[in-house]
């Protein structure tokens, strides 16, 4: 029986191609995002060991806050900033053989002569600004041309940014720093490991008197970092800090800290292979539906043989083991084949890191066993378990079906398959209603599920339903039997569009929630945007623009209310939450938060407002006491001034549920958070727009030229940001609508192959080669007509179920179905639809009419 299932295997090579074509594609997904992942892990540990393996010891703050059960997107580990001073004390340890300071601030860039900056800024590599260190092996970085920065208005820079600047050595620069504008002179050009940057990181080096100036708005430092002495351990010297600096700072060996940055960064990692990997756990779900549909009416087709070999003594469970071997067979090549192909995707994502500047240095790709393990796993498990119930069918064929002339598939839709669906479909369909009443995600996801399943199961039905609707609209002879192939086996109709279903079904949710998500964004913009201007740094994650812009906008004429916005963590109630810095005499002519009680004018020192959500969960009033832990680990009681009804504006996300005034942000905050994220301008009445924004863009260009909008261009640059994400989405989602078009190619060929001798009858009869063609690919336009119907049906129901379950977070919240978007997947569908039914239609078209009609 082994022998016959390779043997099987061997005389249908272009089945076996085909088939294995869609798990290749899945596991080459799957293969290629941990390749992808083990290889940028390999970039940075490298890169966090050229920059720190040589320290034996760092000293730091203490880390106050966790945001375990805090709100999403906290600092892991917020410190709070060091004395320089310490430094003294640090080096006169004995075993310290040299120590220096660490200062690094994320928002500081070389700017052009009209303002902008150098390097890429937004999503793009950071941009950094640090202190020169003299010990070379505390300082990863190495001077290739000049000279390092001795004193104040000297710079050095890495080699990429100052060959993108076409700068020179003695260039006058302005760089941006968390201060304001600072004048500079290029001094120097630095290296990183022999690279011209860190990774696609832009670099700028200050002397340290400058970077402590410049860099920290409270002169103080991030850490200090030590060698030590010939003969002393690590842990020998750490005890030795430990006891010299006391315990209101934090001292790890320099091994420890190295493994807590890239365990950091590993967990980072696994979010972004979890992302892909849902993306390749799709295209595995409609690989699985091909296998299984293949089968399926592979068995169907074999049934003469299958009873032979019954008749001649093979056990049903030998019949079933042939099955699953060929399954077995046929998932081991695709996920070999897939592997190499992943190779290939990595490579390209490995391709567009550098398109959005992330310089990856020229390191080989990294294969693990863990990745060619889990490629061979999931390619043999899809395979294998989607031929299984193939195989029992397989293996109940009776030897005296061997006296039949032909068999073929039966498979309608029987009355206990119509009462699962049902109960499938109804109970999705509460759960996502009950979800939209009681805002639950989980139960969306879960009705989801359901409904999916339901729909699938029911396939047949629809099939027989749309098969005698859509059929109408294929003219003449060939769409009539088009329409009668495709509702003689409707479970086959139904399988071969389950892949399609599924791909459309994702893309349209992502489509339905991305547009009403923006749409509820922009509503809530619309209604809470007072200002008549925002401006934005456009800086990477902590990036912000220096409190002197406002002030200096402040004092602009036309300026009625300026208040920049600062996001930061503290300990509340419990937990680390996020907290905004604003100016509080001048924030609610900016933005409508919706005031309930109290004002938000009084915000000032010792004061704080909290929204509705958080008074009622801790039961706050007016005048309650609230105790915030700092980063410093000290407590301040804040007393609360007003409440509001919503600061989702503010926060630009659902967190909005602290303010306080700048004066208390700034006293809580290291100096690394002390900027602002946007700042909210109000014009005074009469004042033209456009020259207020011409002298505020002034004002901004030694500040790196930030973005100043108005409320039209915020809402359209946010309907930018959702739809760049979108077409992310839609194209890694593209994978899964292939996957489903080479089920139909395979389904189609099968078909083909089975109704060999019915082509050849009709050929005889008179039929044209051109008719023949025309009915095949007519039936491949039908069943991709059928999956897109279903597949949009079901995505804008669970799309905009799930946006309804949101009306608790975003109060705004609507859905927004793209009607020209749906359209355009429509016809892509269709098309994919006609393109799969091309080699299928040519080949019953090329048969051999003598041949043809002798077949069995």
């Amino acid at each position: 029986m082994l022998k016959l299932a390779l043997r099987n295997l061997r005389s249908h090579k272009l089945r076996l191609v085909i088939t294995a074509g869609a798990i290749v594609l899945g596991v080459g997904f799957v293969a290629g995002t941990f390749v992808l992942t083990d290889t940028l892990g390999k970039v940075f540990d490298d890169l966090i060991d050229r920059s720190s393996a040589t320290t034996d010891v760092v000293v730091r703050g203490k880390a106050v806050f966790d945001s375990a059960g805090g709100d999403p997107g906290e600092s892991k580990a917020l410190r709070a900033d060091l004395d320089p001073a310490l430094l003294d004390r640090v080096r006169g340890v004995d075993g310290v053989k040299a120590a220096d300071l660490a200062i690094v601030s994320a928002t500081t860039q070389v700017l052009r002569p009209d303002g902008k900056p150098i390097a890429a800024t937004g999503n793009g590599p950071p941009t950094l600004g640090f202190n020169w260190s003299d010990v070379a092996q505390l300082n990863p970085w190495t001077v290739a041309a000049g000279r390092p920065p001795r004193r104040a208005g000297e710079i050095a820079i890495d080699r990429a940014t100052f060959r993108k600047g076409k700068l020179r050595l003695g260039s006058r620069v302005l760089v941006r720093t968390p201060t304001g504008p600072v004048p500079a002179r290029v001094v120097g050009v630095l290296t990183f490991g022999g690279q011209d940057n860190a990774v696609g990181a832009s670099a700028v080096a200050f002397d340290r008197a400058t970077a402590i100036r410049r860099l920290s708005p409270d002169g103080k430092v991030q850490e200090i970092d030590a060698i030590a002495a010939g003969g002393v351990s690590q842990t020998e010297l750490v005890a030795r800090v430990k006891r010299a600096v006391g315990r209101s700072v934090d001292v790890v060996s320099g091994q420890a800290n190295v493994q807590e940055t890239k365990s950091s960064f590993r967990s980072q990692l696994r979010i972004f292979n979890t992302v892909l990997g849902g993306f390749a756990g799709v295209s595995l779900l409609a690989g699985t539906f091909i296998i299984y549909n293949t089968f399926g009416i592979i068995v169907a087709q074999r049934t003469r043989e299958l009873a032979l070999l019954r008749a001649l003594g093979a056990a049903g469970r030998q019949v079933f083991t042939s099955v699953v071997v060929e399954a077995a067979v046929t998932g081991l090549l695709a996920s070999l084949g897939g592997l190499v192909f992943g190779l290939g995707v990595a490579w390209l994502l490995k391709l567009a890191f550098g398109a959005l500047g992330v310089d990856l240095p020229s390191v080989g790709l990294v294969v693990t066993g863990r990745t060619v393990a889990v490629a061979l796993v999931a390619g043999l498990a899809t395979t294998t378990l989607s031929a299984v119930v193939p195989a029992r069918r397989a293996s109940r064929v009776a030897p005296m079906a061997a006296m039949r002339e032909s068999a073929i598939e039966h498979g309608g839709a029987s009355r206990r398959r119509t009462w699962v669906a049902g109960a499938l479909l109804g109970l999705g369909a509460a759960l996502m209603i009950s979800a939209a009443v009681s805002r639950s995600l989980a139960r969306v996801a879960f009705g989801g599920v359901l409904l999916f399943f339901g729909a699938i199961v029911l396939g047949p039905v629809l099939a027989t339903l749309s098969g005698r609707t859509l059929g109408r609209l294929a003219p003449g002879i060939t769409g009539r039997l088009a329409r009668e192939n495709v509702i003689r086996n409707p479970r086959r109709s139904a399988s071969t569009a389950a892949s399609l279903i599924l791909a459309l079904t994702v893309i349209t949710l992502f489509t339905i929630f991305s547009t009403s998500f923006g749409a509820s964004i922009n509503a809530a913009t619309a209604r809470g945007f007072r200002a008549t201007f925002q401006v934005t740094s456009g800086a990477f994650q902590t990036g912000g623009l220096p409190p002197a812009f406002a002030e200096q906008v402040r004092s602009l004429d036309g300026v009625a209310a300026v208040s920049g916005i600062r996001r930061g963590t503290v300990g509340v109630a419990g937990g680390a939450r996020a907290w905004f810095g604003v100016s509080g005499r001048d924030i609610g002519r900016l933005v409508d938060l919706q005031v309930e009680a109290g004002r938000l004018e009084a915000l000032g020192p010792g004061t704080i407002a909290v929204d509705r959500t958080y008074a009622d969960r801790y039961r706050w009033k007016l005048g309650s006491e609230v105790r915030t832990r700092w980063v410093d680990g000290s407590i301040h009681p804040l007393r609360v001034v007003a409440i509001y009804g919503n600061g989702d504006l503010v926060a630009q996300g659902p967190d909005g549920h602290l303010l306080v005034d700048q004066s208390v942000f700034d006293r809580a905050q290291p100096a690394a958070l002390r900027l602002d994220n946007r700042v909210l301008i109000e014009a005074a009445p009469g004042v033209p727009r456009e020259r207020l924004r011409q002298a505020i863009e002034r004002t901004g260009r030694p500040f790196g030229a930030p973005k100043v909008q108005d409320l039209a261009q915020i809402q359209a640059d946010q309907s930018r940001q959702i739809n760049q994400q979108l077409a992310f989405f839609v194209v890694l989602l593209g994978l899964s609508v292939i996957i489903g078009a080479i089920g139909i190619v395979n389904t189609l060929v099968l078909s083909v192959l089975e109704r060999t001798r019915e082509i050849g009858l009709l050929r005889a009869v008179g039929a044209e080669r051109g008719k023949v063609a025309t009915t095949v690919l007519f039936e491949s336009v039908l069943v991709a007509i059928f999956g897109t119907i279903v597949g949009f049906v079901l995505g804008t129901s669970i799309g905009s179920a799930l946006m309804l379950s949101l009306r608790g977070s975003i109060e705004t919240a609507r859905i927004s179905i793209p009607i020209p978007v749906l359209v355009v997947y429509a016809v892509v569908a269709v098309v994919i639809g006609t393109a799969a039914g091309l080699y299928p239609a040519w080949r019953a078209a090329r048969l051999d009419v003598l041949r043809a009609i002798t077949v069995e």
